[in-house]
């Protein structure tokens, strides 16, 4: 059955019509049936004429002409071409300017206004710095293991190698004549005596021990500087073991 308005968009019969809705955006969601009594119109956002068909990238819109069809990319990620800057588009309407849907693999990159380049001067800079933050970390794990502690086979024992105790091997090592009995407290919290020839396997054992783990650190930053990915460089080889 087909209903008829008058021009002031009233019904001049009762009876059930399929309307097509808008929502508050005025954007197409949905066809439905709606009664309408005579002497009324239709409800807020209903519509007699069908809209078009729905096409990919677009939304379609109710405006005072009519059905149109509007640039739909909501939900969309866009990058600033400026300072690449992510954006999620979130009304209607073409891309913003300065904008685009590629994304940019690092910050390294410019626009040149069709794509992404590598800016040298940037890349540099930048892997200049992660140079630098993994030779830190290297320089830490030098640290680690030359203050880690070090083991004497001939006792089975492992022996402190942090400054204070370095300081006391000197000053001991220093002295006229051992003290007799000198019960010495090792990494696992037993006791040794130390005696003069124990004490000098223990220098002599953080002396090899500092010096190997410099020449790994340094092996470790020439190889890094030649890494292409210096944070993807793995230097956790060749390092003396400490106590755990």
């Amino acid at each position: 059955m087909t209903i008829q308005f008058d021009n002031d968009g009233f019904a001049l019969e009762d009876g059930t019509i399929t309307v097509y809705i808008a929502d508050q955006n005025g954007i197409f969601s949905h066809s439905d049936t709606e009664f309408v009594s005579i002497g009324t119109g239709l409800s807020a956002g209903a519509y007699l004429d069908a809209p078009p068909e729905a096409k990919r990238g677009f939304a379609i819109v109710r405006t005072d002409s009519g059905w149109e069809y509007q640039p739909d990319h909501r939900g969309e990620a866009v990058y600033s071409t400026i300072d690449q800057t992510a954006l999620e588009i979130s009304a209607l309407g073409d891309y913003p300017e300065n904008t685009t849907t590629k994304k940019p693999d690092c910050d390294c990159h410019v626009w040149d206004g069709e794509k992404w380049v590598l800016d040298k001067t940037k890349a540099n800079e930048r892997k200049t710095k992660q140079q630098a933050s993994i030779w830190e970390q290297i320089k830490a794990k030098r640290y680690t293991v030359t203050h880690g502690g070090v083991y004497v086979d001939s006792v089975k024992k492992w022996f402190h190698s942090d400054e204070p105790s370095r300081i006391q091997y000197l000053s001991i090592q220093q002295l006229e004549s051992m003290p007799e009995n000198l019960n010495w407290k090792t990494m696992d919290n037993s006791f040794v005596v130390m005696t003069k020839e124990l004490l000098s396997t223990v220098i002599l054992q953080i002396i090899a021990q500092e010096q190997a783990a410099f020449a790994n650190a340094e092996k470790h930053r020439l190889a890094m500087l030649a890494s292409d990915e210096p944070l993807n460089y793995d230097f956790s080889s060749g390092w003396s073991a400490i106590y755990e």
